[in-house]
C-alpha cells in the first residue's frame, strides 16, 4: 500500500513538471488529495487519489490520478467548502457503464468557460454590478467622499453611473471559477456505482507561493 502511494506521489510530481512545462508562465496552481474521510459525511473507502490544477490566461488544464478505484461512473467539480455538498460547476466524466480497476490516471482534460456549466452568478456569489456602482447620481452621493453630484459624475469617465454600469464588463466564467478556487470554495468528488454521491473527494487549494 505504501509503495502505491509513493507511486502516485511520483507520478504527480512528474506530470506536474511536464505541465508546467507546457504552461511557461503558469500563473495558477491547485492540488487535492482525494480520500473518503473528506466526503460529507465520512466514508471509509481503501482507495486514494490526487488532482491537479495548472493554468494562466491561455487556458486551464487538470488531471486526475487514483488508485485502486473501481465503478467509477463520475468525476465533477463542485462549488462549496469542505463542509457542505454543493453544485457541479464542471463536469470531467461522467458514464453510465461503471469502469474496472484504475491505478493511475483517471481523467486529464482543460477548463474553459464553455465546459462550465453553472451561470455566471453562481460562480460570482451573486455579486452584481449594482452592487458596485449605485443606480442613480444621488445614492451615489454616500459613496463619493467630495460629497457632491459634480465631482462624483467627474469621477466616472463615462459622465453618469447609468453608463458607467454598463461599461464594467463582468469577469469571463474562467475567472470567476479560479476566483472561487483562490477561497477554497471548490471540490472535486469521483463518483462510483458503490458509492453513487461520491467515494473519493477533495477540496482544491493553491499551491501558488504567498512569499
Amino acid at each position: 500500500m505504501n509503495n502505491l502511494r509513493y507511486s502516485l506521489v511520483v507520478g504527480v510530481a512528474v506530470w506536474t513538471f511536464v505541465l508546467m512545462g507546457n504552461f511557461a508562465f503558469a500563473q495558477i496552481s491547485f492540488r487535492t488529495d482525494l480520500a473518503g474521510e473528506s466526503e460529507v459525511p465520512p466514508l471509509f473507502s481503501e482507495s486514494y487519489g490526487s488532482a491537479l490544477v495548472v493554468g494562466n490566461d491561455s487556458g486551464v488544464k487538470y488531471q486526475i490520478n487514483v488508485t485502486s478505484l473501481d465503478k467509477v461512473t463520475g468525476a465533477f467539480l463542485y462549488k462549496g467548502d469542505s463542509t457542505e455538498n454543493g453544485q457541479v460547476l464542471v463536469s470531467f466524466l461522467n458514464s453510465t457503464e461503471p469502469s474496472g480497476v484504475i491505478d493511475g490516471n483517471l481523467v486529464e482534460g482543460t477548463i474553459n468557460s464553455s465546459s462550465i456549466s453553472a451561470p455566471l452568478a453562481n460562480l460570482t456569489n451573486n455579486v452584481t454590478v449594482a452592487d458596485i456602482f449605485p443606480s442613480n447620481l444621488t445614492n451615489a452621493t454616500s459613496a463619493v467622499p467630495t460629497g457632491n453630484l459634480t465631482n462624483a459624475t467627474s469621477a466616472v469617465s463615462t459622465g453618469n453611473l447609468t453608463n458607467a454600469t454598463s461599461a464594467v464588463a463582468p469577469p469571463s466564467k474562467l475567472d470567476a471559477l479560479i476566483d472561487l478556487m483562490n477561497e477554497n470554495m471548490t471540490y472535486i468528488n469521483i463518483h462510483t456505482s458503490d458509492f453513487p454521491e461520491g467515494e473519493l473527494r477533495g477540496t482544491l487549494t493553491s499551491t501558488n507561493s504567498t512569499g
